[in-house]
């Protein structure tokens, strides 16, 4: 089997159309298995260029997230209230859908986080691989990359001597109006050598380019803002 250049390759990645493609939206449904326990939350989420992304959580609580650049803010329609985070722990950069929207599937948003690339490599069966490491404080300083047939499929983190910490995995490649996303991701990650949380996460009712109310959402302007205690 004759490997494309690399070159080449990161061309292909980056062609998911953006200019005509500005907004995305999707059912999510997330099940994470950990210490025996299955916790379950469902979700409206809404992400258009530049980075806004809004949530509307469902279950098992109802509240919306709306983030951006800036940071993450909460409201709680029960109660009219709302907490924003301006720390930087919530900024949807991360987002699977804003890393798809964004182009940035070519290192899946890691150089935001401080990673560059070490090394790339074609296994036997075609896989290629692309190695990323930082030299920031953190159990994953390396991540391996897994592309097949030009799109990601698996992440791979490990600790600074190796150790594997977890892996990401990407499936049920969809296309809708051009616009390509894996509409099942599975996570198993490595707290310690003796456990480990399992979360599937379901996609579906993918819209790209259409009108969705959740787009446009804000904070009503008499929400209280509340605080969060400190620990």
């Amino acid at each position: 089997m004759k490997t494309l250049p690399i070159t080449i390759i990161l061309l292909l990645l980056t062609a998911f159309p953006a200019a005509s493609q500005r907004r995305v939206a999707v059912d999510v449904e997330r099940k994470e298995v950990s210490g025996g326990k299955v916790t379950s939350t469902r979700k409206h989420v809404c992400c258009q260029s530049g980075g806004r992304l809004v949530s509307f959580v469902s279950y098992p609580d109802k509240y919306y997230v709306i983030e951006d650049a800036s940071g993450g803010t909460f409201y709680l329609p029960g109660s009219n209230q709302y907490y924003t985070d301006r720390s930087g722990t919530f900024s949807g950069k991360d987002n699977l859908l804003n890393i798809f929207l964004s182009r940035a599937v070519f290192d899946m948003g890691l150089g935001q986080f401080g990673y560059t690339l070490k090394s790339t490599e074609t296994d036997p069966e075609g896989y290629l691989i692309r190695t990323f490491v930082t030299d920031k404080a953190g159990d994953t300083p390396v991540v391996e990359l897994v592309f097949k047939d030009y799109l990601p499929v698996c992440m791979i983190y490990k600790s600074a001597d190796g150790t594997l910490r977890g892996k990401v995995y990407l499936s049920d490649y969809r296309t809708v109006k051009r616009f390509v996303f894996p509409h099942r991701t599975t996570e198993v990650m490595y707290p310690n050598p003796k456990d480990s949380v399992v979360t599937r996460t379901i996609y579906s009712n993918l819209t790209v380019d259409e009108d969705d109310e959740l787009f446009d959402f804000s904070v009503p302007p008499d929400a209280r803002p509340v605080k969060m205690n400190k620990r």
